[in-house]
């Protein structure tokens, strides 16, 4: 493996009977660490693609990937799959957002899904008339990322992304934290 002196971002793999890949490290802000071989949060590397920590740098992985739509969108989709397997009913099913900030809308999820009832059914051309709580997830944010491995498993028994399910208790839950910050909401 080597760095991509152009772009942080990415890096070189060499496989031996194969053309060189360029490969991306993945969303949310990572960066190749050539010392470690592994893609890391900029503030865990040394050197021109890392960052200083304290006032003038960054601190934690939060304020490296809060800034990247694609790293949220990939746990709008981690969140999806997850309420879209917690049905046992044919059904449509979305995983909305929560706003967890103690001074959010205090909604609960059966108060989200009751109240985005129209929104949901005009997705979907008007179908379905009842609309209610089936699962509330937390998806773990600032896990690492782990290295694509088409050809040798790299990063085989490294812990990356996690979630929580917290099954109809979830539904009821206040949002004074998160606790779970994606509603499992279904239509039928």
């Amino acid at each position: 493996l080597y760095a991509d002196p152009a772009d942080c971002s990415m890096y070189y793999e060499c496989v031996l009977g194969h053309p060189v890949y360029h490969r991306p490290c993945g969303p949310g802000g990572l960066v190749f660490d050539p010392a470690t071989q592994r893609c890391m949060w900029p503030h865990e590397v040394s050197g021109t693609c890392g960052v200083p920590s304290g006032p003038q740098g960054l601190t934690g992985p939060e304020e490296v990937n809060v800034l990247s739509t694609d790293y949220y969108n990939y746990y709008d989709e981690v969140a999806q799959s997850v309420c879209t397997a917690a049905t046992d009913t044919p059904s449509f099913v979305f995983a909305i957002r929560r706003d967890c900030r103690s001074n959010g809308d205090g909604l609960t999820c059966n108060d989200m899904c009751a109240s985005r009832k129209e929104a949901m059914r005009a997705i979907v051309n008007g179908q379905g008339s009842t609309s209610e709580c089936i699962d509330a997830v937390h998806v773990l944010k600032n896990r690492p990322a782990l290295a694509p491995n088409p050809d040798v498993q790299t990063d085989a028994g490294i812990v990356g992304l996690g979630t929580y399910r917290y099954h109809q208790r979830g539904c009821t839950w206040r949002a004074n934290h998160c606790g779970p910050n994606y509603c499992c909401c279904r239509l039928r």
